[in-house]
């Protein structure tokens, strides 16, 4: 996989080009430390999950370019996660 953040973190994921992985590109797996986790303004191109959010609440993705994932941004288990303004091809 590309970038993973896990349990108990708090972080912005900006300005990044994360690509060919063969799993998911940017994946925050169980991220609740209680501020929102931020993933914006990358470019994320052949991964198997361009963003996967897991379990992660209050999640914000936007202003995102992904492009020839398998699966664009997916939403799992996560309560008042905002997904805006990412453009996926």
């Amino acid at each position: 996989g590309g970038i993973k953040l896990i349990p108990e973190v708090s972080a912005t994921v900006e300005n990044n080009v994360v690509a060919w992985n063969n799993g998911h590109g940017i994946w925050l797996d169980g991220c609740d430390a209680g501020q929102p986790n931020i993933v914006r303004n990358n470019y994320v191109h052949h991964n198997r999950t361009g963003i996967f959010v897991e379990v992660s609440p209050g999640a914000h993705v936007y202003n995102n370019l992904l492009l020839s994932n398998s699966v664009g941004i997916c939403v799992c288990d996560s309560s008042n996660v905002l997904v805006f303004n990412n453009t996926i091809a």
